[in-house]
């Protein structure tokens, strides 16, 4: 009589026998210039029981950064195929052996990108392993990120005083920039000596300090070497508040910050108190990646890091959105810049660990308006009784679960907050 396994007096059994090993893969931070085309390394971080036939990787890319144009195994033995298919920002690589093999090496293969031409430095591609599966292994996998190194090209701003609250005061204009003809001193060629306004007019000047130039004191342009950091002090002569502005678009790489606190590149105005002197700062920061899970649905966010671009393209890549609260017409709308410090509603297809490049924020001072407002949280998190609340006070804070709001004790990194304040105002948030 036969029992569950096999028949007693039979010359053979055979029994039917699955291997169940396991691999780890990764895609390490990869650095790339504009225009270039190079194989991002697809790392074996472990194997055990490496005995499979096939292989199938399902990634995610933002094309307008990189474009996926061939697979290159490198992993022994060698796949009978090693094949490349998709369009745009999804792609599959599928690599099969003729029979079951057990594997060896530290690279399963490379993935050749071309990197666009007009990618600025500080943009970024995730590279998003969406699946990655075998017919006898299990598998796991992390993410990777390609990073657009900057490429030192000299730029121009201008910046424009006025008086809202008088129009007959006359506009003000400044220029300042970089250029690889410079230096950080008087440079008669590029820079411009500055000239005394009317006696009621709006006065501003760049700060120059060179000991070769000692009447040299005070500059209408002022442009100074390409490489970073540099400083540029503004002083603004008047006895009422005056509006700065600029045009973020005409920047060049890397970040600009205004007082420590204004991003350029996601703002574009300040006002000014009177007789007030500005500190920008130019710098082309190593970039980290933030990594920020994310939910099936809407999801309440925030940067952790200012990424050079501001470019909500690049950085809200794969999600719907992002949509910032304009707390004076109580209003949603697509954002066109991002910046840390306010939250932002976007929309995912699917749970991810979404991924953002950029110099890590320590804190900030953001200003808040009577009711609710939308706002971030620093690169580390930061006790709600730690929040510093300057001209106003806080009324209620609530967080976003993915389905419902709750209170919480603390501001988590990536996290977005709905605040409610009774004043207008400002929020000094500083990380641990």
């Amino acid at each position: 009589m036969p029992d569950s396994f096999c028949n007693w007096g039979a010359l053979e059994c055979v029994f039917p026998i699955v291997v169940a090993g396991e691999i780890h893969i990764f895609i390490p931070e990869t650095i790339v210039a504009a225009g270039e085309t190079i194989n991002v390394p697809i790392v074996i971080d472990s194997m055990y029981l490496p005995i499979t036939s096939q292989f199938v990787l399902d990634i995610n890319v933002n094309s307008d950064v990189i474009k996926p144009i061939d697979y290159i195994s490198a992993v022994t033995p060698a796949p009978a195929t090693a094949t490349l298919t998709g369009h745009l920002d999804d792609w599959r690589i599928d690599i099969s052996w003729s029979t079951r093999v057990t594997l060896f090496g530290d690279t399963l293969g490379y993935l050749k990108v071309l990197v666009d031409p007009k990618a600025v430095g500080g943009s970024y591609s995730p590279i998003y392993i969406d699946d990655f599966t075998s017919d006898l292994m299990h598998t796991y996998w992390e993410s990777g990120i390609v990073v657009v190194a900057y490429s030192g090209r000299p730029w121009l701003q201008t910046l424009v005083f006025d008086c809202p609250s008088d129009k007959s005061v006359a506009e003000k204009w400044l220029t300042f920039g970089v250029s690889s003809g410079a230096t950080d001193l008087y440079d008669p060629r590029l820079d411009l000596l500055w000239l005394p306004s009317a006696p009621t007019e709006i006065s501003a000047w760049f700060v120059m300090d060179d000991p070769s130039h000692p009447a040299v004191t005070r500059l209408s342009r002022d442009i100074k070497d390409i490489v970073p950091v540099n400083i540029w002090q503004v002083v603004v002569s008047f006895t009422r508040e005056v509006r700065v502005r600029w045009n973020p678009l005409s920047f060049g790489e890397g970040i600009y910050m205004l007082n420590d606190e204004v991003d350029m590149k996601a703002e574009s105005v300040y006002f000014a108190a009177a007789n007030e002197t500005l500190t920008i700062t130019w710098s082309e920061p190593e970039l980290v990646a933030a990594r920020i899970p994310v939910i099936r649905g809407w999801n309440l966010l925030s940067l952790p890091v200012r990424n050079p671009t501001a470019d909500p393209k690049i950085v809200f890549h794969r999600l719907l959105g992002p949509f910032e609260f304009n707390p004076i017409t109580r209003s949603f709308q697509y954002a066109s810049r991002v910046s840390s410090g306010i939250g932002y509603w976007a929309y995912s297809w699917q749970d991810l660990e979404f991924i953002v490049a950029g110099e890590p924020v320590d804190g900030f001072v953001l200003p808040v308006y009577t009711g609710w407002n939308l706002i971030g949280a620093p690169y580390s998190t930061v006790p709600v009784d730690s929040i510093r609340a300057i001209g106003t006070s806080i009324l209620s804070i609530y967080g976003w679960d993915g389905s419902s709001y709750f209170v919480p004790s603390s501001l988590e990194p990536g996290k977005g907050y709905w605040v409610l304040v009774p004043a207008d105002g400002e929020l000094e948030i500083r990380g641990r």
